[in-house]
This record gives C-alpha cells, structure tokens and sequence, in this order.
C-alpha cells in the first residue's frame, strides 16, 4: 500500500520548493526526485487519515474475476506487440479496484528499474498467488508470456465459475434457513405471548407441545440477549478451533466423511489440483514445482498431505501415478489418467481433461443438490410452523370444547 511523504527540495538554480508524492516508501521517492534532478534537503512521512471505506477494501482479497479480467487485458497487449512496461502502465489506469491498481503500479515501478516481472509479483503474495508467480517465471523464460497471460485468464476464469456455481447452490438453503429461523422467533416470542393469558386462565391441562413451546417462549423472552452472547462465544469457540492445525484436520476429514457434500468436496479439490498441475505443465514449469505450488491451492489439509508424501516419492525417483495413488485421495480413474499420460508424454493435457470432467461432475452435483433440498426445505418449514401453529391452536379447541360442554 502506497504511503504519503512531503519532501523539500532546490533545484538546478537553488530554488526551494516543496510538494507530496505517493509511494511505497521513502527510497522510490529519492529515486523519482533525484531523476527530475532535484536536490533533496528533506523529506517526512505524513499520516494520512485513511477512511473506514478503504480500511475495509484494504482487507478484501483479489477476486479470482479481478485477476482474470487483468490477465486477459495484459496477454492482449503483450500478444499485440505492446512492451511490458507500456502494458502495465495502461493497466495502472484502467483497474477500477484501489488495492490491485496500487499492486499494478508498484511492479511497474519495479520493471522500471530492471526488476523482473515475476521478481515483482511474488513481493506482493497477498495479491498474486505462487501459481501465478511460478507460470510467469516460466513465461519469461521461454520467451512466451503472452501465452502463459491468456492460460492464466482461463484458469482463473474456470475457477471463478466453479465457485459461482457452488455459492448459487448455496444461496436458496441459506436464504430459506434464515427465513425459516426468523419466522419461528417471530411467532415463539411475539405471537405465542398473546396467548399465554388465555391459557394461563384454563383449568385443563395444556398439551405437551403447547407446553415445551411455552417454555422455549418464555426462555427466548427472558435470556435472548444471553443466549446470543452464548451462541456467538460458541461459534468463536469452534472457529478458533477450526483455524488451528488439529482443528483443520477434523473438520477436513469431517467434510470429506459427509454424505453428498463430501463427494463434491473431494472432486473439487481433485479439480482444482489437476487444473494447477496441467496450467503449470503446459506452460514449462518443472513437475515437481508444479505439485508444489498444487499443494498450496489444496483446500483440503489431508489432500495437501497426501501430495506433500507423493512428492516425496518422486523425489526419490518413483512414478507419478503409484504415490498418488497412494494417498487415498485420488481415484482409481485420475491415477489411471495421469499414469497414460505419464506414458505417452501428454501429461498437462490429460490433468487438464481430468480437471474438465470434475468440473463437469460437480456442477451436477451442485444442481442436483438444489433440486433436492428445495422440496426437502419447504417441508421443513411447513412442518416447522405447522407444528407451532398446532401447539398454539390445540388448547384453544380443548377450550372450546370444555366450554361447549355447559
């Protein structure tokens, strides 16, 4: 992130002058001063009051669409005959987002100074992944960037849609869950109290639905503001589990032991593994730095253990398809894949096949997933306040009938 600094200066005839230049820190803004041949006598970094509005951006990540929208724009430059140099400069002007339009502009202050662009990129790792790093190192050493750009869109293009793909499936359960989760509140706290009197003033002994149902009324109205602070100290709680090392392990392998979900995890990582393998492949990079950088996009920690073992093997100089195989994760079918391309030479593009057919599979997993739990959600909820509506209107009609009894 740039940094403001205010600087004094004299120039060629002694005059002083003073002014701000915005940049990454206080030897780049030397650098530029001394080349429009000023004499520095002071420079001061200011504190800028940066609003919450780009505070926030500043935690956002690079969106895989970002990233495929810059890469398609650079490889159409570079394949028209334009200089790197020229290139990102008009990439510095036509990023909309702050963050990775600053990211842009500190590589090309590097190039400028005979930096390599993938020297540049991998100093800002919180923007460009190591794969990226890895395929542009390969670029520019075979003398193919271009090509190794227009790879890249396709990769982050592929996955920008498989992610979109998943977030549509999961959109309509979460939204009727949460739907469904407001509805009960609404009629346990607010609608089931008007009743409360009524009942209170009846000598017949209430249902036992229309009892537990009084009873959780009674507790959300009473301990609400401690049961959130006791859900969300939970939820904290389990988060904070998940996010260290023996916690990442039980929730990985509980997401690849569950029913329907597992499966769809399990190809999703197989995909996106295959996919990083084959781009890198295709685009020169060394097998197993290729594995390497696969296993840092590995959303699974027992998949990234399993390549971490097989690479290890094939250090010591083994085949490919016999330690992936080894793993567990892998299928029959992608090690049998792999093992004929391995054969006859063709590697990258059967890892590239093999991640096209998971991407396939997972798509109608994610769609059959909706077209089943639609109809399953709606149950649900029918059965939900169906039984609250029952447990209300139950005592009324004992009520009813005690009263009609005189």
């Amino acid at each position: 992130m740039n940094r403001i600094f205010q600087y004094k200066v004299r120039d060629i005839r002694g005059n002083p002058a003073t002014g701000v230049m915005e940049a990454e820190n206080q030897f780049l803004v030397i650098h530029q001063l001394r080349q429009k041949g000023y004499f520095i006598t002071g420079i001061e970094e200011k504190t800028a009051v940066v609003p919450i509005r780009e505070q926030l951006a500043g935690w956002r990540r690079i969106t895989y669409r970002e990233l495929t929208v810059f890469s398609r724009q650079f490889a159409t430059m570079l394949n028209a005959g334009v200089t790197v140099v020229k290139s990102l400069g008009v990439l510095t002007q036509q990023t909309p987002e702050k963050r990775l339009r600053e990211a842009i502009q500190g590589v090309l202050r590097e190039v400028e100074s005979g930096s390599s662009l993938s020297g540049a990129l991998a100093r800002r790792g919180d923007i460009f992944p190591g794969l990226y790093v890895s395929m542009i190192k390969a670029g520019e050493t075979g003398g193919i960037l271009g090509v190794v750009m227009d790879r890249l869109a396709d990769y982050y293009e592929k996955e920008h849609e498989l992610r979109e793909k998943i977030k549509a499936a999961a959109r309509y359960p979460v939204a009727v869950s949460i739907f469904a989760a407001g509805v009960v509140i609404f009629l346990v706290a607010a609608v089931l109290p008007t009743f409360v009197q009524v009942f209170a003033g009846m000598n017949a002994v209430l249902p036992l639905p229309t009892r537990i149902l009084l009873s959780l009324s009674d507790l959300i109205r009473t301990h609400f503001f401690y049961m959130v602070i006791l859900l969300g100290c939970g939820v904290f709680a389990v988060n904070r589990f998940f996010h260290t090392p023996q916690g990442r392990v039980y929730y990985h392998l509980a997401s690849l032991k569950l029913p329907v979900v597992g499966e769809m995890v399990r190809k999703i990582s197989i995909a996106r593994v295959c996919r990083t393998m084959g781009t890198l492949l295709n685009s020169g990079v060394p097998f197993l730095q290729a594995l390497e950088v696969a296993e840092d996009v590995a959303d699974n920690t027992l998949i990234k253990r399993g390549l971490t073992k097989a690479r290890e093997s094939i250090r010591e100089g083994e085949g490919i398809a016999r330690p992936l195989e080894a793993t567990g994760v892998f299928p029959a079918m992608v090690t049998a894949m792999i093992a004929v391309g391995e054969e006859t030479g063709n590697l990258d593009t059967m890892l590239n096949k093999i991640s096209d057919y998971y991407d396939r599979e997972v798509r109608n997993i994610a769609e059959g997933m909706t077209g089943l739990l639609e109809p399953l959600l709606i149950i649900f909820l029918a059965l939900v306040i169906g039984g609250i509506m029952i447990s209300i209107i139950w005592p009324v009609f004992d009520m009813y009938r005690l009263i009609s009894r005189f």
